[in-house]
């Protein structure tokens, strides 16, 4: 092969890689972008949410369903469930799961592997499909793929200490402040909805570094610091941030005034009927000034929303079919 004809053919060689590969880019661009692309969703009250894939399938997220004191949503609402995402196994994320099962007996159950004997024991599950959850694990199928962070639980007023039953083991209260994931789905279509639990620390701005959810459920405590909470959402990189669990505040302060003192004092006086709007007014306020980039969207318990992955945009939607 002369000098000549070498040119030609590497030059000829170049040009198919170059087309080839913004051939690619562009269908990853279309393909991220695209008019369809996104998720169904509703907040069932506390912790809760029920995820609709853009497959269909339903992905149930710390169901308290039958039990819950406040904005119950009961089990014969829900008409289809193929997975449950267990954050912690304490009673207001896990209560109803053994119902759910019952219901839907080919739904699969992710929990923490700590917790998952506990929650067996507890509830008397059937184990076919439980899946045990450590740090950083992964599990793909044909509609999804769940990513698996472990976490941190709120820090409690009372101190966070272990509980032993009568048989000398330890509590599934217990366990469920031990043992806390985070939990990232990815649908197929290249949406990501982050469920974020626990207490904010530094640790976790580089553990969740560069996820880039497009949603996040995330967990709103008066005990937190909101500007460490910041951090992780700017780190993850979040397009749109859901509060949840604030609605426990009315309750907990009927039940325990003195809780009303670990709010922050900007917000006080508080009763248990003005918590939620001078609170959540206050947590807005004081993420925007740590610089928050993620926009801010509230759903109303029990409705129904559709997120467009191209705009990033929250708009109300009907029940999926």
């Amino acid at each position: 092969m002369n000098l000549l004809v070498m040119k030609r053919f590497v030059f000829a060689l170049l040009c198919s890689t170059f087309v080839h590969a913004a051939s690619g880019a562009g269908q990853e661009t279309t393909q991220a972008i695209a008019k369809d692309a996104g998720l169904d969703f509703r907040w069932t009250g506390n912790a809760g949410f029920e995820v609709v894939l853009p497959t269909g399938d339903h992905v149930l997220v710390d169901p308290w369903l039958d039990s819950a004191p406040y904005n119950k949503l009961t089990l014969d609402k829900v008409t289809r469930a193929d997975y449950i995402l267990i954050t912690h196994i304490h009673g207001d994320h896990a209560d109803d799961v053994k119902k759910i099962q019952e219901k839907f007996p080919k739904v699969r159950i992710f929990v923490g592997a700590l917790s998952a004997e506990p929650l067996t024991k507890w509830q008397n599950l059937n184990i076919a499909k439980l899946y045990k959850v450590i740090d950083r694990q992964e599990f793909e199928f044909d509609e999804l793929k769940i990513q698996a962070f472990a976490g941190r639980h709120t820090e409690s007023t009372f101190g966070n200490y272990c509980h032993w039953d009568e048989q000398g083991e330890m509590t599934h209260q217990s366990w469920g402040t031990m043992d806390l994931f985070h939990y990232l789905i990815t649908a197929k279509d290249g949406t990501r909805f982050m469920v974020w639990a626990g207490t904010p620390s530094v640790d976790t701005a580089y553990q969740l570094r560069g996820l880039k959810p497009d949603l996040a459920a995330v967990h709103i405590s008066p005990k937190q610091d909101f500007k460490i909470l910041s951090r992780i959402m700017n780190s993850m990189e979040v397009g749109v941030m859901m509060p949840h669990h604030y609605d426990a505040w009315p309750t907990i302060l009927r039940k325990m005034p003195a809780e009303i003192g670990n709010f922050p004092t900007e917000v006080q006086p508080l009763t248990p009927e003005n918590v939620i709007e001078k609170m959540m007014a206050y947590v807005r306020k004081t993420l925007s000034d740590a610089g928050t980039k993620a926009s801010f969207f509230t759903p109303e318990p029990h409705k129904w929303y559709h997120f467009d992955r191209a705009t990033r945009k929250v708009s109300p939607t009907g029940a999926p079919a």
